[in-house]
Protein backbone atom coordinates (compact mmCIF):
# COMPACT_ATOMS: atom_id res chain seq x y z
CA UNK A 1 0.00 0.00 0.00
CA UNK A 2 1.04 3.09 -0.81
CA UNK A 3 0.04 6.32 1.12
CA UNK A 4 -0.03 9.79 0.22
CA UNK A 5 2.99 12.11 0.38
CA UNK A 6 3.39 14.50 3.21
CA UNK A 7 2.94 18.38 1.58
CA UNK A 8 4.88 19.86 4.29
CA UNK A 9 8.07 19.71 2.66
CA UNK A 10 11.52 21.10 4.84
CA UNK A 11 11.21 24.32 2.82
CA UNK A 12 7.38 24.23 3.92
CA UNK A 13 8.34 24.00 7.30
CA UNK A 14 11.35 26.05 7.34
CA UNK A 15 8.36 29.04 5.58
CA UNK A 16 6.22 28.24 8.74
CA UNK A 17 8.91 28.26 11.29
CA UNK A 18 9.93 31.95 10.31
CA UNK A 19 6.33 33.32 10.20
CA UNK A 20 5.74 31.87 13.28
CA UNK A 21 8.56 33.31 14.26
CA UNK A 22 7.83 36.71 13.78
CA UNK A 23 4.09 36.26 15.25
CA UNK A 24 5.28 35.34 18.58
CA UNK A 25 7.44 38.56 18.16
CA UNK A 26 4.75 41.12 17.29
CA UNK A 27 2.11 39.23 19.17
CA UNK A 28 3.88 38.65 22.24
CA UNK A 29 2.84 34.80 21.97
CA UNK A 30 4.36 31.19 21.83
CA UNK A 31 3.55 28.68 19.19
CA UNK A 32 3.52 25.12 19.36
CA UNK A 33 2.45 22.90 16.60
CA UNK A 34 -0.39 20.62 16.48
CA UNK A 35 -0.96 17.15 15.52
CA UNK A 36 -1.94 17.04 11.65
CA UNK A 37 -3.45 13.34 12.16
CA UNK A 38 -5.15 15.02 15.51
CA UNK A 39 -6.12 18.31 14.54
CA UNK A 40 -5.73 19.07 10.77
CA UNK A 41 -4.59 22.63 11.33
CA UNK A 42 -0.73 23.82 12.39
CA UNK A 43 -0.47 25.96 15.48
CA UNK A 44 -2.14 26.93 19.30
CA UNK A 45 -1.30 30.29 19.96
CA UNK A 46 -0.86 30.98 23.28
CA UNK A 47 0.53 33.72 26.29
CA UNK A 48 2.05 32.31 30.28
CA UNK A 49 0.85 28.51 29.14
CA UNK A 50 -2.70 29.76 28.50
CA UNK A 51 -4.09 29.49 24.89
CA UNK A 52 -5.35 32.14 23.20
CA UNK A 53 -6.18 30.90 19.81
CA UNK A 54 -5.51 28.16 17.10
CA UNK A 55 -4.08 28.97 13.44
CA UNK A 56 -3.69 27.23 10.26
CA UNK A 57 -0.98 28.92 8.20
CA UNK A 58 -0.78 29.65 4.23
CA UNK A 59 2.00 30.55 2.17
CA UNK A 60 0.86 32.06 -1.41
CA UNK A 61 3.75 33.35 -3.77
CA UNK A 62 0.92 35.98 -5.02
CA UNK A 63 -2.29 37.41 -3.91
CA UNK A 64 -5.21 36.36 -5.66
CA UNK A 65 -8.78 37.87 -4.59
CA UNK A 66 -10.19 36.01 -2.99
CA UNK A 67 -7.90 33.43 -1.65
CA UNK A 68 -9.30 29.48 -1.18
CA UNK A 69 -9.16 27.12 1.40
CA UNK A 70 -10.21 23.62 2.11
CA UNK A 71 -13.71 23.52 3.80
CA UNK A 72 -11.97 20.06 5.57
CA UNK A 73 -9.67 23.31 7.12
CA UNK A 74 -12.10 25.81 7.47
CA UNK A 75 -14.65 23.65 9.36
CA UNK A 76 -12.11 22.74 11.39
CA UNK A 77 -10.96 26.14 12.36
CA UNK A 78 -14.95 26.84 12.54
CA UNK A 79 -15.54 23.83 14.85
CA UNK A 80 -12.74 25.43 17.30
CA UNK A 81 -14.22 28.36 17.60
CA UNK A 82 -17.78 27.30 18.32
CA UNK A 83 -16.67 24.44 20.56
CA UNK A 84 -13.91 25.96 22.43
CA UNK A 85 -15.01 29.75 22.15
CA UNK A 86 -10.61 30.41 20.86
CA UNK A 87 -9.97 32.58 17.98
CA UNK A 88 -9.30 30.98 14.87
CA UNK A 89 -7.50 31.97 12.52
CA UNK A 90 -6.09 31.59 8.88
CA UNK A 91 -2.79 33.11 8.62
CA UNK A 92 -1.48 34.22 5.16
CA UNK A 93 1.78 34.88 4.26
CA UNK A 94 2.36 36.81 0.53
CA UNK A 95 5.13 38.67 -1.02
CA UNK A 96 3.57 41.99 0.84
CA UNK A 97 3.68 39.99 4.74
CA UNK A 98 1.69 38.24 6.97
CA UNK A 99 -1.87 38.84 7.26
CA UNK A 100 -4.70 37.30 9.48
CA UNK A 101 -8.81 36.43 9.03
CA UNK A 102 -10.18 35.43 12.32
CA UNK A 103 -13.01 32.15 11.53
CA UNK A 104 -15.72 32.89 13.54
CA UNK A 105 -19.11 31.06 14.55
CA UNK A 106 -21.39 31.46 13.64
CA UNK A 107 -20.59 31.85 10.07
CA UNK A 108 -22.36 34.95 7.32
CA UNK A 109 -23.94 32.91 4.91
CA UNK A 110 -23.92 33.01 1.73
CA UNK A 111 -20.17 31.27 1.88
CA UNK A 112 -18.83 31.32 -1.82
CA UNK A 113 -17.93 27.77 -2.50
CA UNK A 114 -16.62 25.98 -5.57
CA UNK A 115 -14.59 22.77 -6.45
CA UNK A 116 -10.91 23.10 -6.79
CA UNK A 117 -8.08 20.85 -8.06
CA UNK A 118 -4.51 20.99 -6.98
CA UNK A 119 -1.26 20.19 -9.13
CA UNK A 120 0.17 18.05 -7.33
CA UNK A 121 -1.94 15.38 -8.62
CA UNK A 122 -2.60 13.53 -5.37
CA UNK A 123 -5.52 11.30 -4.85
CA UNK A 124 -8.16 13.76 -2.94
CA UNK A 125 -6.48 16.93 -3.97
CA UNK A 126 -10.18 17.83 -6.15
CA UNK A 127 -11.97 19.16 -3.33
CA UNK A 128 -14.70 22.04 -2.37
CA UNK A 129 -13.02 25.15 -0.97
CA UNK A 130 -14.22 28.46 0.53
CA UNK A 131 -13.54 31.50 -1.59
CA UNK A 132 -12.28 34.31 1.19
CA UNK A 133 -12.30 37.86 0.16
CA UNK A 134 -9.00 39.44 0.94
CA UNK A 135 -11.01 42.70 2.10
CA UNK A 136 -11.55 39.91 5.42
CA UNK A 137 -8.04 39.60 5.90
CA UNK A 138 -6.23 42.06 8.48
CA UNK A 139 -2.36 42.56 8.36
CA UNK A 140 -0.49 41.06 11.30
CA UNK A 141 0.90 43.64 13.35
CA UNK A 142 1.42 44.82 17.22
CA UNK A 143 -2.28 45.79 18.06
CA UNK A 144 -0.81 47.62 21.29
Amino acid sequence: MSFRPMNETPEHLANEESAARLICQTWKVDIEKLSPTLYKIDWVLYRNNEPKAFAEFKRRSKKIDPLFISVAKYIQLLELNRIIGLPCLLIVQWPEGLWYHNIKHPVKLPLDLQMNGNPRGQNGDFEPVINIPLSLFKEVKNDG
